[in-house]
């Protein structure tokens, strides 16, 4: 297991299972530290691939004391996704 520290670049790979179908995702995360708020870019492992998922690529962003409310966080996630054209509409 990797250990990661707040404030300090890292790059770590986790897996997990995506929606009510399990499916096995493969992500590669690059933690960056900011003043303002820390953000982690997102991508898929290319050591890893499955037939659903073709690409994905984003960006999680904390946001330290939204709003003024000291001592909460708020996190944004933004992505692109491109699917495969055998998943159901």
């Amino acid at each position: 297991a990797a250990i990661c520290k707040h404030g300090v670049p890292s790059v770590t790979r986790a897996q997990f299972a995506l929606s009510k179908f399990k499916l096995k995702i493969a992500a590669v995360h690059k933690y960056r530290p900011h003043p303002k708020g820390d953000y982690m870019i997102f991508t898929l492992d290319p050591a890893s691939s499955n037939m659903a998922l073709k690409y994905a690529k984003g960006i999680w962003y904390t946001e330290s004391n939204p709003d003024g409310k000291e001592g909460h966080t708020r996190v944004w996630l933004l992505c692109e996704l491109r699917v495969s054209r055998l998943l159901p509409q």
